[in-house]
């Protein structure tokens, strides 16, 4: 049985390594076939001050966190009105860039969490008006003492939503590799990952304005419900 699992794992990882030389092209060979992120999303938008954010905390973060995450394009901004904020961040990814797996390493479940941010309640649902845009990845995530923030993500991959799945127990690495081959298939693909922040609970924005005219921006993205 053990040499068995062990042939098989030795197969799944040369079918890995084929089906990356077969479809893997270098980033540099990449081109966007995207309109530029900064001509869908809004710089300014009635009634609130905003400014463009930067990926780290310093250039040298920043431009190592572009080095990383590898994205054609980027769109990265905040909105304040009074106390609150809202964050925009989108990355873009042109076909055969990344692969979805890698993209999803990045989500706030893993990167957030790894920094000292906590989740404190998970769920899938919609964001702003019901009926505009496809259900989110939702989180509340505490960041100690007492920053909290409302964020809702979503990635898609060839305009559908894609999300890691893995099995715990005895097949967890039979899911694994099924996982990184399904990620390998899928790079064809052109990839977005949007990810909404507040400092207020989302049911607060739902009826402003200027975060509605975010939210149609977003649904232009290839978030719209259908």
């Amino acid at each position: 049985m053990t040499r068995f699992v062990l042939a098989f794992a030795a197969i799944v990882l040369l079918l890995g390594a084929a089906l990356q030389a077969m479809t893997w092209r270098s980033g540099s060979d990449a081109r966007a076939t995207a309109l530029p992120l900064n001509r869908v999303l809004p710089a300014d938008i009635p009634g609130w001050t905003s400014r463009a954010e930067k990926l780290g905390a310093t250039e040298f973060l920043d431009q190592n966190a572009h080095k990383v995450l590898n994205f054609d394009d980027c769109f990265y901004r905040s909105y304040r009105r009074g106390s609150r904020m809202v964050s925009v961040y989108v990355a873009y990814w042109s076909p055969d860039r990344i692969a979805p797996s890698e993209v999803g390493m990045h989500t706030p479940d893993i990167c957030w969490t790894q920094v000292g941010w906590a989740c404190e309640a998970s769920q899938t649902r919609s964001i702003g008006e019901p009926g505009v845009l496809i259900e989110a990845e939702w989180r509340k995530m505490r960041f100690p003492p007492n920053s909290v923030l409302d964020v809702a993500y979503w990635h898609l991959a060839g305009g559908k939503p894609y999300k890691a799945r893995f099995i715990a127990g005895i097949r967890s690495g039979f899911a694994f590799w099924k996982q990184a081959l399904r990620g390998r298939l899928r790079t064809k693909n052109e990839q977005y990952f949007i990810r909404l922040a507040t400092n207020v609970p989302f049911e607060q924005l739902a009826d402003d304005p200027g975060f509605q005219e975010i939210v149609g921006a977003l649904a232009k993205l290839g978030l719209a419900a259908r």
